[in-house]
């Protein structure tokens, strides 16, 4: 035993701290970060975890597409497809675009001409301006200046 004692005990990797890295690897956690949570430095992260680390994200990935791939086709049953992921499937692989939909718009863009107003209707006007703040202004246009 040396002067300062036993020492940290060397890290044995198991089939169950293999799993714990490799998902918290998945959903990209830092090296660092998982270091911390085993309790061992980054070095011996890597000497024992390696390959879990390399891998992890690539795995969730597949996994991942594959069960959307079984949700798009419905595992080979068409009754059983998930449309939302057939859609999605079609636009990203398949390279499928929504038809350019061409947008009228039934109403007046722009200004308006309040001098073609009739009284009630600007003094309806002016009913919904003083109840509303202007932007860029801190009084509302009936409290005037102080």
């Amino acid at each position: 035993m040396s002067r300062w004692g036993e020492g940290r005990k060397p890290h044995v990797s198991t089939e169950q701290s293999r799993k714990f890295v490799e998902a918290m690897a998945a959903t990209k956690m830092t090296q660092a970060e998982i270091a911390t949570v085993i309790g061992v430095s980054i070095p011996t992260l890597l000497k024992f975890y390696r390959h879990e680390l390399k891998t992890a994200a690539l795995r969730a990935n597949a996994t991942v597409g594959a069960t959307w791939f079984q949700a798009a086709t419905g595992g080979g049953k068409w009754q059983d497809a998930n449309m939302t992921a057939m859609i999605w499937w079609t636009k990203v692989h398949m390279k499928a675009k929504e038809p350019i939909q061409e947008v009228r718009h039934s109403g007046a863009i722009g200004s308006y001409d309040i001098t073609k107003l009739s009284d009630e209707d600007l003094d309806h006007l002016h009913a919904i301006l003083s109840r509303t703040p202007l932007i860029g202004h801190d009084k509302r246009p009936d409290e005037g200046e102080s």
